[in-house]
């Protein structure tokens, strides 16, 4: 079995699209407990996914979730691992899923695997019932919250970002779209905010033209070292007095 980390290193973006049998294993134990698929550069959601539905209550009545959420009330958390891979086909991997089900004992699973909406193709009529009662959902301030933190510092495996380029090369943006962004952009240049550099409210619009034009003033510039120790001994005590004033 691999770690989850070490095949993230390993794999190329061409494998990222690939699929994979992975497991869940007991943090103090090692002991498999849940058997599942999923596409190779999902890994990571797929983990945070059967944790953040225990905790949110959807299922909670399965085996699965109540392993989940009692290992969560230990504030402990399942271990993803890689079973066997990769798989260019979904047959291929629903076939070895339902062989490792079969394989181990005291799993979690619910059925004996193969299953899933994966390629399934939506109709119109069901997509749009999906997209009315998305829109319904409202994050509370604490949730939104919650989610800033934990992708705070997070980054994006090459493979995802791979996939980013790939799906917004060539892309163009409807008229509508284009005016959004355009309107967006507007208001976040006529936001105004306090600049450190002159003390003082003003736009970012303003405050970029500042910043440019400080620039193109010391372009070219060469300063003596008195002055340049003068400027460093003046960049020091602002930051002290800027020190004392956060404490």
């Amino acid at each position: 079995m691999k770690s989850l980390a070490d095949v993230l290193k390993e794999i190329s973006i061409d494998e990222s699209e690939m699929y994979c049998v992975y497991g869940l294993l007991h943090p103090g134990t090692e002991e498999l407990r849940y058997v599942g698929k999923t596409k190779v550069r999902q890994l990571r959601r797929r983990l945070n996914t059967h944790v953040s539905e225990t905790l949110r209550g959807n299922n909670s009545h399965t085996h699965k979730n109540r392993w989940i959420m009692k290992m969560h009330r230990e504030n402990k958390k399942p271990v993803m691992v890689i079973l066997s891979g990769f798989f260019a086909s979904e047959t291929a991997v629903y076939e070895e899923e339902k062989r490792l089900i079969a394989k181990y004992q005291n799993l979690t699973n619910a059925t004996k695997g193969g299953e899933g909406l994966s390629g399934h193709v939506f109709s119109a009529e069901h997509k749009n019932k999906i997209s009315k009662a998305l829109k319904k959902r409202v994050r509370s301030p604490e949730h939104g919250a919650n989610i800033s933190k934990a992708k705070l510092g997070s980054k994006m495996s090459l493979g995802s970002i791979e996939k980013t380029r790939r799906g917004n090369t060539g892309k163009k943006r409807t008229p509508e779209q284009r005016k959004a962004i355009s309107v967006r952009k507007k208001l976040w240049w006529a936001e105004t905010i306090f600049d450190n550099l002159t003390k003082t409210c003003m736009t970012r619009k303003e405050q970029f033209g500042c910043r440019q034009k400080h620039n193109k003033y010391g372009t070219g510039r060469k300063l003596t070292e008195e002055h340049k120790q003068k400027i460093s001994e003046a960049n020091k005590a602002s930051w002290k007095k800027r020190k004392q004033e956060n404490k």
